[in-house]
């Protein structure tokens, strides 16, 4: 039997948007009116609190201002991330011995949910909205799976099995380390404008996920392939030693 490569669909599907408008109004003369005063960014608080969400789910965050250009945060998140990721492993496999080298072609379709909690750090460089940021998070991920085929028969390990054999085929996916090392780089102005309102944006990796796969057949299913198996999965899987992190946060500073 000859197998062809195994293909990893990892699609990312954000949805965001950042609205802003600004309005010119003419100036007509007339009497002078005092001014009324307005907080300078120097002069408000060093807190911030906000909602978070994206690839690591919906959450919390607080910030705290510990230098004119460093920002300390603590952030936590979870749920499903159907609506953020489609993750997917296609396998197609192709017997020599059978005319027209006849091939079953099966799928696995993970949905995905996570958990995750962090203390980060931020250097705004030029003491304005870019940052760079470094820290570690808690992460917990797992994707559920049942494999599927139009055909009669499914490929497990190398070796084919009627679907009366196999039985339920199914896969799950854990992340094998939960204390990981981030790195990224983001926007966010809460510290550096005159208003109190403010919308960040993360883009990072979380390295070092590992997954480790289990995989649950029926009894007709030897070990060896249910093994072969586990092992091929988490190879067309290793994409996720580096978890991408794409979050954004609308803030209000106190």
């Amino acid at each position: 039997m000859r197998r062809t490569p195994a293909r990893i669909r990892l699609q990312a599907r954000l949805a965001c948007g950042i609205f802003a408008g600004l309005a010119a109004l003419p100036i007509v003369a007339a009497p002078p009116v005092p001014a009324l005063a307005q907080e300078s960014s120097e002069e408000r608080g060093n807190l911030a609190f906000g909602v978070t969400g994206g690839t690591l789910g919906i959450g919390a965050e607080a910030a705290l201002k510990l230098h004119p250009n460093v920002i300390l945060r603590a952030t936590a998140s979870g749920g499903a991330l159907s609506t953020f990721f489609d993750i997917g492993v296609d396998d197609t496999v192709f017997d020599k011995s059978q005319p027209y080298w006849y091939g079953t072609s099966q799928k696995y379709e993970f949905s995905p949910s996570v958990m995750s909690a962090g203390l980060l750090l931020d250097v705004h460089l030029f003491r304005d909205g870019g940052r760079l940021t470094g820290g570690f998070r808690y992460l917990s991920y797992t994707l559920d799976s049942k494999l599927t085929t139009e055909g009669p028969a499914y490929t497990i390990g190398e070796t084919y099995y009627t679907k009366q054999q196999a039985g339920n085929v199914t896969a799950e996916v854990k992340n094998g380390s939960s204390i990981l090392p981030y790195i990224g780089i983001g926007y966010d102005s809460a510290f550096f404008k005159d208003y109190r309102f403010s919308i960040g944006i993360d883009a990072g990796v979380l390295i070092g996920s590992s997954p480790r796969v289990t995989l649950n057949t029926g009894p007709g299913v030897s070990a060896a392939d249910k093994e072969a198996e586990e092992k091929k999965l988490a190879k067309n899987l290793d994409a996720l030693d580096y978890f991408p992190v794409l979050m954004m946060t609308a803030k209000y500073r106190f």
